[in-house]
């Protein structure tokens, strides 16, 4: 499973985090990518999870997902971006962040495609 949104079983909504995002070294900018579809969930529908119960995944439309995405993946690179200008150039993390700053990318400009294929 990919880090998402669902449910909490409280009428909010909570991030998930996948297990290959939970390193130390890029959680923090995972978890900013999904607060960002957090935030345009509530903004869209606050009543999303209304009577849901926990763990219901919550899912974007095409045309509504696409530049959801992108808006996303723009935030985590910033914050991979932030974290990286910090560290030295022998910190761990450092090879860590930068591939998970061209993975963004490359997922950020699949969207721009997809965004093109079911314009609004």
């Amino acid at each position: 499973m990919n880090s998402t949104i669902a449910c909490n079983g409280k009428g909010g909504i909570k991030v998930v985090i996948a297990d290959q995002s939970s390193d130390p070294c890029v959680r923090d900018c995972v978890e900013i990518h999904e607060e960002v579809h957090r935030d345009e969930a509530i903004a869209f529908n606050p009543q999303v999870c209304a009577r849901r119960p926990d763990d219901t995944l919550i899912m974007a439309l095409p045309h509504i997902g696409a530049p959801s995405e992108i808006r996303a993946s723009l935030a985590e690179i910033q914050c991979y971006l932030r974290k990286l200008a910090g560290l030295p150039d022998c910190h761990s993390c450092r090879p860590k962040i930068e591939q998970a700053i061209g993975d963004a990318y490359d997922y950020m400009e699949k969207n721009r495609e997809r965004a093109r294929r079911f314009p609004n």
